[in-house]
């Protein structure tokens, strides 16, 4: 979180992980007169530069506090287990997490719930918002995939 390259993406990861938000003393103020801001990637294509104008909207993670709650947080993750939101990702949070996350979130999180599915459960999160507002009230975590299974385990079945 110290290479400011990388900051915000590495703060929306453990944010996504950890649950923790990223507001208040878990961000940095606004740059000091003089002080640039270091651009993420200099980039000359126009849809990179689209995607990191989008990255640059994100939070600029307080290193020392995220650092004092990684080192709370990790205390009661356990290694080799997913987490979302903090929390093992059981079918109620996925569902919940795709109702109401942002954006930038649920295109992974809807991929991940179509490959777990076996295309079962298909949420296009770039249709229109009616559509997905209507097949999401429509889930119900009965009958939903294993969410935490490694995915080597779904190539054998």
């Amino acid at each position: 979180m110290r290479e400011k390259k990388v900051a915000r993406l590495a703060g929306e990861v453990f944010s996504a992980i950890t649950g923790v938000v990223l507001e208040g003393s878990f961000v940095r103020g606004p740059p000091e007169e003089g002080e640039d801001e270091e651009s993420p990637i200099s980039v000359e294509a126009s849809e990179e530069a689209r995607v990191l104008g989008a990255e640059r909207e994100l939070p600029l993670p307080e290193p020392d506090a995220v650092e004092a709650a990684w080192k709370e947080e990790r205390k009661r993750l356990v290694a080799g287990t997913r987490y979302l939101h903090g929390q093992p990702p059981g079918a109620e949070l996925v569902l919940s997490t795709l109702r109401r996350a942002p954006m930038r979130r649920r295109r992974d999180l809807a991929l991940e719930l179509a490959i777990r599915s076996r295309g079962k459960w298909r949420v296009d999160t770039r249709g229109f918002a009616h559509l997905q507002w209507e097949l999401l009230g429509s889930m119900s975590p009965t009958g939903m995939p294993h969410l935490t299974r490694p995915f080597g385990e779904l190539a054998t079945r």
